[in-house]
């Protein structure tokens, strides 16, 4: 889920300024309107993902290794895993990157970046 989530704030914020929209003013409008209710990671999250210096929370590098852990645990069971391969694809992708040491608020880079290297 923490996966999810982290690819999920970085392709939004990603999208706001081909969108038109700034993406502090995105920020600044979810994280304090009732949708953020759904994810207070994202009010931690997303201001890091606007850039700056910010502490390393937790590295692409870990996220990764830990969805691949939890996805092969489901494969074991035959658990659905599709959100989860989907958030695989963009981790490896920011790996590619070299941003395996940085924090998950790195994640915005692959799709500002990466996406276009990598056909997406």
């Amino acid at each position: 889920m923490f996966a999810a989530i982290n690819v999920a704030a970085a392709e939004v914020m990603a999208a706001c300024e081909p969108l038109g929209l700034a993406p502090e003013r995105f920020v600044d409008l979810i994280a304090n309107s009732q949708a953020a209710t759904v994810s207070p990671l994202f009010r931690d999250l997303a201001p890091r993902m606007l850039g700056g210096e910010h502490p390393t929370v937790f590295t692409v590098k870990l996220l990764a290794k830990d969805l691949q852990l939890a996805a092969r645990m489901c494969e074991d069971v035959g658990a659905p895993i599709v959100s989860a391969r989907a958030s695989q694809i963009i981790l490896t992708g920011a790996l590619r990157l070299g941003l395996g040491e940085e924090d998950t608020a790195a994640l915005v880079r692959w799709y500002r970046q990466g996406v276009r290297a990598e056909g997406g």
